[in-house]
C-alpha cells in the first residue's frame, strides 16, 4: 500500500509540474478617452471696413445691404454710357480653418430690358502698396490694369470663374482675418437712349474652401 501511495504521489507531482503552478496576481489598467472634433468653414460679408474704388464715379452711387450675412446686395445706381467703377467688399473668415477663394459663379436673375448686352462685369487685378497682389487684411493701393475676366453679362449666365485656372491670386485667409473681393463694372459707352431708366439684377456666388491639406 505504501508503494502505491508513493507512486500516486509521484504521478500527481508530475501532473502539477507539467501544468504549472497557478498564482493570483494584482492587476490595473490604463484607458484613453478620445474626442475628435472637426473645424468649420464659415464666411460672412463684413461691414467694416467697407471700400469701393471708383474709376469714373461722376453721378454714380453704390450702396450695400446684408452685412454680417453670407448674401450681400450691392446697388449700383445712376449708371450711364461709359460709367466705370471698381467695387471692393470685405469677406471675413469667422470659421476655425484657414480658407481661400475657390471660384465665383455669375447668374443673371432679372433682366427685362436687355441690359446684359451693355453692362460689363469683371474681376480686376489689384496691387497693394508694395506692388504685390492684394493679400488678407489689406486693400488695393492701385489697379494694375489687368482684368482676369471682363465681358458683357450676355452669354455668361451660369458661368463659373475658377480662380486657380484663371491665375487669380488666392491668398490664404486665416480665421478672424478678412479679404477684399473686387468687382469691375462698366456700361458700354455706345449704349443708346433705349437703356435709360432700366434695371438689371445678377448674382455672384463666391465659393471658398479650406486652405490646409
Amino acid at each position: 500500500m505504501k508503494s502505491k501511495m508513493v507512486g500516486l504521489f509521484a504521478v500527481v507531482m508530475v501532473a502539477l509540474m507539467a501544468a504549472g503552478f497557478a498564482y493570483s496576481t494584482f492587476t490595473d489598467a490604463l484607458s484613453i478617452n478620445a474626442t475628435v472634433s472637426t473645424g468649420n468653414v464659415v464666411v460672412i460679408w463684413y461691414p467694416t471696413p467697407a471700400y469701393h474704388l471708383f474709376l469714373r464715379p461722376d453721378y454714380c452711387t453704390i450702396t450695400f445691404n446684408g452685412w454680417g450675412t453670407d448674401t450681400l446686395t450691392v446697388y449700383a445706381g445712376n449708371f450711364y454710357p461709359g460709367a466705370k467703377a471698381i467695387v471692393g467688399v470685405v469677406m471675413k473668415n469667422v470659421g476655425s480653418l484657414p480658407i481661400k477663394v475657390k471660384s465665383l459663379r455669375l447668374d443673371v436673375t432679372s433682366d427685362p430690358d436687355g441690359l446684359k448686352y451693355v453692362i460689363y462685369f469683371g474681376i480686376p487685378g489689384m496691387l497693394n502698396a508694395a506692388g504685390n497682389p492684394v493679400g488678407q487684411n489689406e486693400y488695393a493701393y492701385s489697379w494694375d490694369g489687368k482684368v482676369y475676366f471682363k465681358n458683357t453679362l450676355a452669354g455668361w449666365n451660369g458661368w463659373t470663374l475658377d480662380y486657380a485656372s484663371w491665375g487669380v491670386p488666392q491668398p490664404i485667409i486665416h480665421p478672424g482675418s478678412w479679404y477684399c473681393v473686387y468687382g469691375y463694372f462698366e456700361m458700354d459707352p455706345n449704349a443708346g437712349d433705349g437703356y435709360q431708366g432700366k434695371t438689371i439684377e445678377f448674382t455672384l456666388k463666391l465659393v471658398v474652401e479650406q486652405a490646409v491639406p
